[in-house]
C-alpha cells in the first residue's frame, strides 16, 4: 500500500476526531472511514479540505459516538454528497438525517459482505468496492470494516472488544489487509478485559462493603448499558452467597432516567448484544434528588449518564454525594477541565477502566490473529506504526 493514498484526518495520535481518508480510485476519488469531532478543541472538526470532500464518494461511520461520528453534519455543510455506508442504529442513535445511505444489514453468528457499485459520479473504470463487515461488541449498531478495492485492502476495527461482557462481537480473525487501522484506547493497560472488570469490580465491591454509595458518571449506551448489566450480575451473585452486606443485604444499583430509553431500544435489536440482560433494579432521576437534596441511607451502585458531567444538575449531585461519602469512579477518558478531572485532582474519585476499548493486550493479539502489512494504533496520544515482519 502507499501511504500516499491514505490521509490522517483525525484520530492517530489523539483520542477523538476519528477520520481516515482513503484514496481508492486511479483518477483521485476518497472513501472515508469515520468522522468524528474532538469536543476539547476549539476546531473540533477532522482536518479534510472542501476539494478532498468534493471528491469523497462514501463514508462509513463504524458507530453513534460523537468522536467518530459527531462530524458528518459538519461535513455535509462542507459539501459531501456521497453515500453514508452505516447501520440503521447508527444512524438513529447519532440523529443524522440524510438521504443517500447504504444501510448495512447483519447475518446472524457470520460475518456479512456487500459489494458497492461503482459512484455515478465517478470517471475510471474500477469494480467496485468490496466490504466485510461484523459487530465490533462496543456499542448498539457499532462495526468494523474490510475495505478492498481493485489496488490495496485497508481494515479498520472502529472501536473494539472481542471480549465484551454485553454487546455481540464478530471476532476478526484471520483476515488480511494491506493497512490496518485498530483501536488501542488503553494504550498502557497490559490486562485484557476480564481482568480490567475484576480491577474494577474490586474497587465497587470494597467501596460498597465499607458502607459506601458507589457513583460512575458514564455513557447512556454503549459503556453504561454494558456496565450496568455486568454489576446487575455481580451482585446476582453475590446475593445468592448470601448477600455483599451484614445481614445479607445486597445493594441495588440504579440508573437515571437517559438509560430507559436506550434500554428499551436495544430489547428491539437483539442481534447486538448477546444475551438479554436485567439492566437495573430502579431509576433514580439525577436532577429531581439534587433539587430534593435528598439521599439514599443504603450503600448502593448509581450510574449516571453524563460521562464528563457537564449537565449542572448531575454535577452539583456528584459533588455533593461525594462530600458526603460516595464513591466516585471514572471508568474512561477525562476531559481536561471538567468535574471528573477535578474529582480526580482532588483526590475524591478514583479511576478504574473498563474494557470498552482495546488494551495493550487485546492490540497485540489482534496483531497476532491477522495478517496486516502495516498497523495505525489510534484512539490515543501516541503514535506507533506496526510493520509485518
Amino acid at each position: 500500500m502507499h501511504m500516499n493514498r491514505i490521509k490522517i484526518c483525525g484520530g492517530y495520535g489523539e483520542h477523538g476526531r476519528s477520520c481516515f481518508l482513503v484514496e481508492y480510485t486511479p483518477d483521485g476519488h476518497y472513501y472515508m472511514l469515520d468522522c468524528g469531532i474532538m469536543d476539547t478543541d476549539p476546531q473540533p472538526n477532522p482536518h479534510v479540505t472542501k476539494e478532498e470532500i468534493a471528491k469523497t464518494d462514501y463514508v462509513f461511520l463504524s458507530h453513534c459516538h460523537k468522536d467518530h461520528a459527531g462530524a458528518f453534519a459538519w461535513l455535509v455543510e462542507m459539501g459531501f454528497q456521497g453515500i453514508l455506508v452505516t447501520t440503521a442504529m447508527t444512524r438513529e442513535l447519532a440523529e443524522i438525517d440524510y438521504k443517500r445511505v447504504e444501510l448495512l444489514e447483519l447475518a446472524v453468528n457470520t460475518i456479512s459482505e456487500i459489494t458497492l457499485p461503482k459512484a455515478e459520479w465517478g470517471q475510471s473504470d474500477w469494480s467496485g468496492l468490496r466490504i466485510q463487515y461484523g459487530r465490533t461488541g462496543h456499542c448498539p449498531g457499532s462495526l468494523w470494516f474490510q475495505i478492498a478495492d481493485a489496488r490495496q485492502t485497508v481494515f479498520y476495527s472502529g472501536d473494539y472488544q472481542k471480549r465484551p461482557y454485553l454487546y455481540a462481537c464478530d471476532e476478526i480473525i484471520d483476515m488480511a489487509a494491506d493497512l490496518a487501522i485498530l483501536d488501542l484506547a488503553h494504550v498502557r493497560s497490559e490486562l485484557d478485559a476480564g481482568a480490567m472488570r475484576e480491577v474494577l469490580w474490586e474497587q465497587v465491591g470494597g467501596a460498597l462493603k465499607a458502607g459506601r454509595r458507589v457513583i460512575l458518571p458514564v455513557p447512556k449506551y454503549g459503556r453504561g448499558l454494558e456496565m450496568a448489566a455486568f454489576f446487575m450480575d455481580r451482585l446476582a451473585k453475590a446475593e445468592k452467597q448470601n448477600g455483599l452486606l451484614p445481614g445479607g443485604i445486597t445493594p441495588e444499583l440504579y440508573v437515571d432516567s437517559d438509560f430507559v430509553i436506550y434500554e428499551k431500544k436495544m430489547q428491539g435489536e437483539c442481534w447486538y448484544q448477546r444475551e438479554p440482560a436485567p439492566m437495573y433494579h430502579g431509576i433514580l432521576d439525577t436532577e429531581q434528588r439534587c433539587a430534593a437534596g435528598k439521599r439514599l441511607d443504603m450503600p448502593c451502585i448509581i450510574l449516571i449518564a453524563d460521562t464528563h458531567l457537564v449537565k449542572p444538575a448531575n454535577a452539583d449531585f456528584v459533588l455533593q454525594e461525594s462530600a458526603s461519602g460516595a464513591q466516585v469512579i471514572i471508568t474512561g477518558r477525562v476531559r481536561t477541565g471538567s468535574v471528573c478531572e477535578q474529582l480526580l485532582s482532588a483526590g475524591q474519585a478514583q479511576n478504574a477502566l473498563y474494557p470498552h476499548h482495546q488494551s495493550r493486550h487485546d492490540f497485540e493479539e489482534l496483531v497476532r490473529e491477522n495478517a496486516f502489512r502495516m498497523v495505525l494504533p489510534f484512539h490515543n496520544g501516541e503514535k506507533e506504526v506496526w510493520m509485518s515482519e
